[in-house]
């Protein structure tokens, strides 16, 4: 015990004098009694109240002096330091839950060991915070029912790790008050902040930190990487032992095996294999055991097409720039057609592109079959030439001008930059962000864009719309302006990849790695009933943290882990397991301050409450 004001103990002083003045008694004197009688009958009466009113001076005497010491001790405001065991009353729990967490170790998972540390550190109320690529918050000031009930509903997820980004919410949830923070993971960090400094960050605070180390080094083979193109996939497998495993991997659709190799890897060695991409929904398989079953299977999807038919209507097949750049796409069955026999009646491509006709040979019924064609959900580009106002006014002629998303006011024999307006699906942010003027013309078209269009590029020179696009009936149009004869974007590079953006645009059709999605991203969506690999859910946002075939907007997508340090079981824990412990240990003990100022003042007012009592009770008043 000690004492935050010395001085006040002068008050103890007083006690001195107020000893001295009980002890100093009043002299006694001698009355005589008129009757015996009287003295005999009143004996018993006079020795009882003679023996109360002694107990009501004594007792007045130490509840004066209980008084003066307790007040005394107060003005010098004695404290004690006291050690003792946390109490947790505030419990923040991290759970590891990312794919590490689902190696197997005797018998059980990582996780369920987790589980196990998590539900023996639940305190009063309790925060869990779920730790994998992004935190999440699980539950917040929950009772220890609710915690133990999420606790044992977890599972691990097919996404990294990130345990000091999770600290450091659970230093934002602490909000200043004092918590117990429990850490439980196998720490194989591959991502986010730094666990010690977050650590540090969380002591400094006032808060109790526990590192809770689950698992041990275990055995693994695994698929670490996964690339998928239309025409093939190429899987990457990784060894993590010290020692040559062999292994069956296998390409499956369904319950068909449709491809299967046999392998010998050295210990810590990767490769990567090629395989064809099967139309539809498909998977890859590595047929053998290890710690880590999550990373045996990769699951691709490849729900596009094929081939893409596209008809090109030309008079001026040889040289035309657009039938190159079609040409030399792999995935296009490309026909042309000459005017005026095209027989648009008889149009069942996925894309007509009309460029660099003659429209005097066009066959009239050919323009209303093309208007027919594009409101039953066709897609028709109108590529710029030279006679494009003569052509213009044929389509009028002919009612097909509707159909145009511009109207054409007259050729400009002046030199423009072309620049990007939007960037997006057909002008990519590498390289039009920075720099949007892609070539420069040496004529073009004035025009002015209709309503409800979409202007993707325009002329400089006087902002006239270049490269427009529109939605018409059930099909959409796409206005390119450009007159490659006197622009030199048909020979840059970018140019073949400007038409297949504009071929992917219009056609709707995804980049096939839209459709094949590494563990941990989440996409919001409209509303809908989502199907995911553990069941379905109502949600308007998909979190792709399972390994398996997701199914929503009439869509299919695949989603894998491919993570090789997430893979790594094996792996050096991101801290020192033994020295943590310890350190947990030591934890558990916190040294507090009690102060005595305020009991001793509350005592002082009970005593004389009492007091008066014993006043009252004497009858002094």
């Amino acid at each position: 015990m000690g004492f935050e004001e010395l001085a006040g103990l002068w008050v103890l002083m007083g006690i001195i004098p107020f000893v001295l003045i009980y002890f100093v008694r009043p002299k006694s004197f001698e009355r005589a009694i008129p009757s015996l009688m009287f003295i005999m009958h009143e004996r018993f009466k006079t020795r009882r109240a003679s023996f109360l009113q002694k107990l009501l001076h004594n007792l007045l005497f130490f509840l004066q002096l209980l008084a003066l010491v307790a007040l005394g001790l107060a003005a010098a405001s004695p404290f004690m330091d006291i050690s003792h065991r946390v109490l947790v009353k505030n419990s923040i729990i991290v759970v590891d839950v990312s794919a590490s967490m689902a190696s197997q170790e005797d018998g059980s998972t990582r996780l369920a060991q987790a589980v196990g540390l998590a539900k023996d550190n639940l305190g009063m109320r309790n925060t869990i915070i779920l730790a994998g690529n992004v935190p999440v918050l699980a539950l917040e000031s929950g009772s220890r029912s609710e915690a133990y009930e999420l606790l044992s509903s977890l599972k691990p997820k097919a996404v990294s790790t990130n345990i000091g980004d999770a600290m450091l919410l659970a230093e934002d949830l602490a909000a200043g008050q004092r918590a117990v923070i429990s850490v439980v993971s196998d720490f194989i960090n591959t991502e986010g902040s730094d666990i010690i400094v977050a650590k540090q960050s969380l002591t400094l605070k006032g808060n109790t930190v526990r590192l809770l180390k689950v698992g041990k080094q275990g055995k693994n083979i695994g698929i670490t990487s996964l690339e998928v193109d239309k025409s093939k996939t190429a899987a990457t497998v990784k060894n993590f032992d010290e020692d040559s495993r062999s292994f069956s991997i296998a390409l499956q659709q369904g319950a068909q095996e449709l491809s299967k190799k046999e392998m010998v890897l050295p210990g810590k060695s990767k490769e990567t294999l090629e395989f064809p991409t099967p139309q539809g929904s498909s998977k890859i398989t590595i047929e053998g055991n290890d710690d880590l079953p999550l990373d045996n299977t990769a699951y691709i999807s490849n729900p596009l097409k094929q081939r893409y038919k596209v008809l090109i209507i030309t008079n001026f097949p040889r040289g035309n720039k657009i039938k190159t750049a079609f040409s030399a796409m792999k995935d296009v069955e490309l026909e042309t057609r000459e005017p005026p026999t095209i027989n648009a009646y008889n149009i069942n491509h996925d894309l007509v592109i009309i460029s660099g006709i003659t429209p005097k040979l066009f066959v009239p019924s050919d323009y209303k079959d093309i208007k027919r064609y594009i409101e039953r959900g066709g897609m028709v580009v109108f590529a710029a030439q030279q006679s494009l106002v003569e052509v213009y006014n044929t389509l009028v002629n002919e009612q097909l001008q509707e159909m145009f998303p511009v109207i054409i006011q007259g050729k400009e024999d002046k030199q423009s930059a072309i620049c990007a307006d939007l960037i997006g699906p057909v002008f990519t942010k590498e390289p039009f962000a920075d720099e949007p003027c892609f070539t420069v013309a040496n004529s073009y078209f004035r025009a002015a864009a209709k309503n409800d269009t979409l202007t993707l590029a325009s002329a400089q020179l006087d902002n006239s719309p270049i490269i427009v696009t529109s939605k018409r009936g059930n099909g959409n149009v796409f206005y390119y302006g450009i007159i490659d004869p006197s622009a030199g974007f048909f020979s840059d590079p970018y140019y073949p990849i400007f038409w297949r953006n504009a071929l992917t645009f219009l056609l709707k059709t995804e980049n096939i790695a839209t459709f094949n999605q590494k563990g941990g991203q989440i996409v919001p969506v409209r509303e809908q009933e989502i199907s995911t690999p553990s069941g379905n859910v109502k949600a308007n946002r998909v979190a792709f943290d399972e390994s398996g075939i997701y199914r929503y907007d009439g869509k299919e997508v695949a989603v894998n882990l491919a993570d090789e340090g997430e893979s790594d079981i094996s792996a050096e824990p991101a801290i020192d397991a033994s020295v943590e412990a310890q350190h947990a240990e030591e934890s558990e003990q916190m040294t507090e301050r009690f102060a005595f100022a305020i009991p001793l003042i509350i005592l002082v007012l009970v005593l004389l409450g009492l007091e008066t009592i014993a006043l009252k009770m004497r009858g002094d008043f």
